[in-house]
């Protein structure tokens, strides 16, 4: 699995800011799945849901919030560089239920 953490925490090369898309699956992620109507890709979403479910607990959020907060504010990494928790959370889409994102 590989995770964009430029595209996560909404940094796009050059900052340029042309990703829309809240998350992306590749066509070969997809395709080791065994296709987007396969079994093994059903139970991705399921899974991707469940955690999504657990991430979004307002609990479990302000953690992430907080810890997002102090890479921000401490961290020399590029990603971090002109985050904004805004949107981060859009991208993130806190406000939709995991099943209606999925």
């Amino acid at each position: 699995m590989h995770i964009d953490f430029g595209f996560a925490f909404t940094t796009s090369p050059g900052n340029l800011n042309f990703e829309r898309a809240p998350f992306k699956l590749t066509k070969e992620y997809a395709q080791i799945l065994g296709g987007l109507d396969s079994e093994l890709f059903v139970y991705f979403k399921i899974l991707l849901a469940k955690g999504l479910t657990v991430l979004t607990k307002p609990e479990n959020l302000n953690k992430l919030k907080a810890l997002l907060i102090i890479c921000a504010k401490y961290s020399n990494l590029s990603c971090f560089k002109n985050f904004r928790m805004s949107k981060f959370l859009k991208r993130f889409q806190v406000n939709l239920d995991p099943v209606q994102v999925i």
